[in-house]
């Protein structure tokens, strides 16, 4: 359970209650079911279900979207099952997995810190819908350069038919999509790297998780993040 990301996700949004969304009880039959059976032979809801109410979408205006918005942020840092999918995630998969890379690449040997934003950003995408993310860097919103931006599609990109975007490396303006499926994690140098996000097309709610790692020695902890109102927070990991 500990390791179902998804799972914790409906179930945080199950318990966000009605002013973030619901999600669709309508019966449906094929690849388009409102629900998929877990291998126990219970019935699991679908991200992809999740219906967001109009007043709630960011970028539509007014307070409720403020409020709406703030509503999520305040019940996801809350919910302590999927906090604790999440540090699970992060200190046995993701860490130990940029730690390997780093050492294969010759960047680091010795015992490293690692700085995880915590707790991550849930992001909700619903269609169809002309709302697009536009094509910017982190470091427009103070972001620093030692950072890795982690990114986890939790629905069915071929059903939302939509997917980040980024260029290859800064400044090369190859915006490719990001062919990454549920259960797999996209790492990227989003601080200096562009990305953007297109419209939802379909009639599916495009769901994702990202966060950032700071690595030690070349992420500073004491970072005062300046052109915007919130930082995050961070936990640490040793590895």
């Amino acid at each position: 359970e500990r390791k179902d990301l998804r799972g914790a996700v409906v179930g945080l949004l199950e318990r966000a209650g009605s002013g973030v969304g619901r999600f669709e009880d309508l019966s449906r039959d094929g690849d388009n079911g409102s629900s998929i059976s877990g291998s126990g032979g219970e019935t699991r809801r679908r991200l992809e279900d999740f219906r967001v109410p109009a007043e709630a979408l960011r970028g539509s205006g007014g307070s409720d979207a403020a409020a709406a918005q703030q509503h999520l942020t305040l019940a996801l840092a809350a919910d302590a099952p999927f906090l604790a999918a999440f540090e699970h995630l992060v200190e046995m998969v993701v860490v130990p997995s940029l730690k390997a890379r780093l050492v294969t690449a010759g960047a680091c040997h010795a015992p490293t810190t690692f700085y995880y934003q915590y707790p991550p950003t849930l992001r909700l995408q619903p269609g169809p819908s002309s709302r697009t993310v536009r094509p910017h860097s982190d470091a427009e919103y103070g972001h620093q350069r030692g950072e890795i931006n982690c990114w986890m599609p939790l629905t069915d990109r071929l059903l939302t038919r939509t997917t980040l975007w980024a260029e290859s490396h800064e400044g090369a303006g190859d915006d490719h999509p990001f062919e990454v499926d549920v259960g797999e994690i996209a790492l990227f140098h989003g601080t200096v790297c562009k990305h953007h996000v297109p419209a939802n097309p379909s009639e599916w709610t495009r769901a994702s998780l990202d966060f950032r790692v700071g690595i030690e020695g070349y992420f500073d902890p004491s970072w005062s993040m300046k052109g915007t109102k919130q930082d995050h927070g961070r936990r640490t990991v040793r590895l």
